[in-house]
């Protein structure tokens, strides 16, 4: 996990002039930015595939393979990590997809 928390720093740019908030691993928005690194992951092939947000998907990239030093392509762990979130995020919210993904309605307490 700390090796994430790393990629946000760097892709997000947190350096001492932002506010501890974001900046700091325990800070009141980090779990925000934690949303938004999950979500750029989760549709990172999609965006590839379609040619959208090219400077964003190229920053991550970047940030990756100089932050993680994957054996394998960014591009290529991203893309795997995609599928990854978006099927927890699918089990996740099963009682709000429910139906529209193609999963039986679950009756949460």
């Amino acid at each position: 996990m700390e090796e994430l928390e790393r990629v946000i720093d760097r892709l997000f740019r947190l350096d001492n002039t932002k506010p501890d908030a974001m900046r700091k691993h325990k800070g009141a928005l980090r779990p925000a930015l934690h949303a938004v690194l999950a979500t750029m992951i989760m549709y990172f092939a999609e965006r590839q595939r379609e040619g959208e947000m090219l400077n964003v998907q190229a920053a991550l990239m970047t940030v990756v393979q100089t932050v993680l030093k994957p054996a394998e392509p960014p591009q290529a762990l991203l893309t795997s990590w995609g599928s990854t979130v978006r099927r927890q995020f699918e089990l996740d919210n099963v009682h709000l997809l429910g139906q529209q993904q193609g999963h039986p309605q679950v009756d949460q307490p």
